[in-house]
């Protein structure tokens, strides 16, 4: 079995959990749909705008965030001073 053909077995440990990539780059969107697309256990979430990203952050509180820091409603900057100024966010990692 190739590393691309592998699955994590329900009830093991492994990785998983809600990934937010928040990117308006279609290009950059689609590699990162396909390399998530083989891990079974991770739910992507995207926003194209950081407005968007934001709310999504709140209702969802992925496990992990990818920021864009060039977008086309605001700065990645500026997001990421909204979500750790927000209780329900501060603590979500960010990249």
């Amino acid at each position: 079995m190739t590393s691309s053909d592998e699955e994590v077995p329900t009830g093991k440990p492994g990785i998983g959990g809600t990934v937010l990539y928040i990117e308006d780059n279609l290009a950059n969107l689609k590699l990162i749909e396909h390399l998530l697309q083989k891990r079974k256990r991770v739910r992507l979430l995207v926003a194209m705008q950081g407005g968007i990203g934001f709310d999504l952050a709140r209702q969802h509180r992925p496990d992990l965030i990818l920021l864009d820091q060039n977008l086309p409603d605001t700065t990645g900057y500026e997001v990421l001073k909204k979500l750790q100024a927000d209780a329900t966010t501060r603590d979500l990692v960010v990249v």
